[in-house]
């Protein structure tokens, strides 16, 4: 139905409600600068732009040779047009959520007053289509989209796509004093170490310690302002928590910090995933090393003799 409104041109957005006498704005919700009509809704706002960029630049290219997104739509079905055939289901597919994300996004703040940002609205066309098992990227995507939901145990450290960085973070716990380490590792595509944090603290028990350990990673993340990041930790139950918005399996006490991990991956363009402890390795040993030494600043303090070894073994098996 939203689609059939949008080729028809039928979508109430401001312009049009204006006309008709319904209100007196004629302004688009989410810019403010220009009237809303459904071409600078889907395409010229720069909202809609910065969702094109981070989910395809050869689609938002590809709709500005047309004048305006209803021709666009239309030459998806004409042979002549300048999609080929090869690429059309792939289009489709694209726009088609891509433009239905935006428009939810316009509707909550037009309703709601709540203001999403591009990479939370890319997040959650992401994160549906994995849902739903939909293919929304080619070779030209410059989305690298991995299934959030392991279907197979990972055994190694593995590298996130060329425009993406991994989170690597793990808890170490000592019954006797409950004393926790925390540590996050931070690499690129080829295995460089591009931060490293460390955090010490008290906890009730170790369920607690793995509860808190993924939303302070969340939470740095946030802090850092940095997009398209793959976070992996050990702890099955955490991970698939937060993966299915669901809290009912985990221990009452700690539902609330996993509920609020909830929310920060729902706004932030982030991936989560549970690997085998064996490829988690780096943050495992090096969250022991920080308990031990009370570590609570950036990597710097930590020698490198405990950090480049690991890096390298990585950098090593990634060549194999």
């Amino acid at each position: 139905m939203f689609m059939w409104k949008l080729i028809k041109d039928i979508l109430p957005v401001a312009l049009k409600l204006q006309r008709r006498g319904i209100s007196e704005n004629s302004k688009c919700p989410q810019c403010q600068n220009s009237m809303e009509t459904i071409s600078h809704l889907f395409l010229q706002c720069p909202i809609a732009a910065a969702v094109w960029s981070w989910v395809s630049t050869d689609v938002l290219q590809e709709a500005m040779v047309y004048r305006d997104i209803t021709q666009w739509i239309h030459s998806w079905i004409d042979k002549s047009s300048l999609v080929s055939i090869s690429s059309r289901h792939h289009l489709m597919n694209l726009a088609v959520f891509t433009t239905w994300f935006i428009w939810k996004s316009r509707c909550l703040k037009l309703f709601e007053g709540k203001t999403q940002s591009p990479q939370s609205i890319v997040h959650q066309i992401i994160k549906f289509c994995s849902l739903h098992n939909i293919c929304i990227h080619n070779r030209t995507n410059n989305i690298s989209h991995h299934n959030n939901h392991m279907n197979t145990t990972i055994t190694r450290w593995q590298p996130p796509p060329t425009d993406w960085i991994k989170i690597n973070f793990d808890v170490s716990y000592t019954v006797d004093s409950n004393y926790a380490g925390f540590f996050i590792v931070l690499r690129n595509h080829v295995g460089e170490l591009l931060d490293a944090v460390a955090s010490t603290g008290y906890v009730r028990d170790i369920d607690q310690a793995e509860a808190m350990a993924l939303l302070m990673v969340l939470k740095w993340i946030q802090s850092k302002g940095i997009s398209r990041v793959q976070v992996e930790g050990d702890n099955k139950a955490v991970i698939e928590a937060v993966q299915r918005n669901q809290v009912n399996h985990i221990r009452w006490e700690d539902q609330h910090l996993i509920s609020e991990s909830i929310g920060l991956y729902n706004n932030l363009q982030v991936q989560v995933r549970y690997v085998n402890r064996v490829c988690n390795g780096d943050a495992d040993v090096v969250d022991k090393y920080a308990r031990k030494n009370k570590c609570s600043y950036q990597w710097e303090v930590i020698s490198q003799a405990v950090i480049t070894p690991l890096l390298s073994k990585d950098v090593i098996n990634m060549q194999r």
